[in-house]
């Protein structure tokens, strides 16, 4: 989890969670996004979190709207995968509004 250090932006950070492809689809993503999302909204009372994930990743995508992450903006274009140009998803977060954790 990375806050913002700009006065305007203090109530927001940007999350990251990856899980190595020997360890996927252990539970191991969901109980690090669940801490980090409890953690931001129990002791850093932010507001807003916000993420990156690329288009064609279904299961990340259904984790983070389970967990009240809603897809705000396209990014076209914008990662290379196995040489092709793939789209990501901003996704955004608001304490109090979604899924609660």
């Amino acid at each position: 989890m990375m806050a913002n250090r700009e006065p305007c932006r203090s109530h927001s950070a940007f999350i990251a969670v990856m899980v190595d492809t020997d360890f996927q689809q252990m539970g191991i993503g969901h109980r690090l996004l669940k801490h980090l999302v409890d953690r931001a909204d129990n002791e850093l009372m932010l507001h807003r979190l916000e993420l990156l994930v690329l288009t064609e990743n279904e299961r990340a995508i259904k984790l983070y709207k389970d967990l009240g992450f809603m897809v705000e903006a396209t990014k076209k274009h914008a990662a290379v995968v196995k040489g092709a140009f793939v789209s990501e998803y901003l996704m955004g977060r608001l304490r109090g509004e979604g899924a609660e954790i």
